[in-house]
């Protein structure tokens, strides 16, 4: 496992791509707390304006997100491992790998980690990048 990660950073290191192909490990890290570590990747257009993101989010055991809505953007989420239960507009669900789930702009989802023991590990992929007045970025 070592090995392989050496060998994919040193990969990684070698090539010089353009800003649609990125590595996942460069994802950074936008919130670590009691509740959940998140981590973002953006994807430029030519002119430098985030037309894709994707984030991974591992929520903590018996942890939940707080809940938000985006007035323009459409999310997809894809759960990884763990399960727990999914909120859209006051509906729950059950969630756990490989659920995919679709949300329209300004539909309200939560997510909560239902077990004591196991994270739940969630990718959420965005028409465009999230407004979060409470993080700093680089760009």
């Amino acid at each position: 496992m070592v090995a392989e990660t050496k060998q994919q950073q040193q990969h990684e290191e070698e090539q010089q791509l353009p800003p649609n192909i990125r590595y996942i490990s460069e994802a950074q890290i936008i919130y670590n707390n009691p509740a959940y570590e998140v981590r973002e990747l953006t994807f430029p257009d030519p002119v430098g304006k985030t037309v894709w993101s994707m984030t991974i989010c591992k929520l903590h055991p018996s942890s939940q997100t707080r809940g938000h809505s985006n007035p323009e953007l459409s999310e997809f989420y894809t759960f990884l491992r763990g399960e727990g239960l999914v909120m859209i507009k006051n509906m729950a669900y059950f969630a756990k790998p490989p659920m995919c789930i679709s949300v329209n702009p300004d539909e309200w989802i939560k997510i909560i980690n239902t077990s004591s023991s196991t994270e739940l590990v969630f990718q959420t992929y965005l028409n465009g990048r999230y407004k979060r007045p409470d993080v700093s970025r680089k760009s």
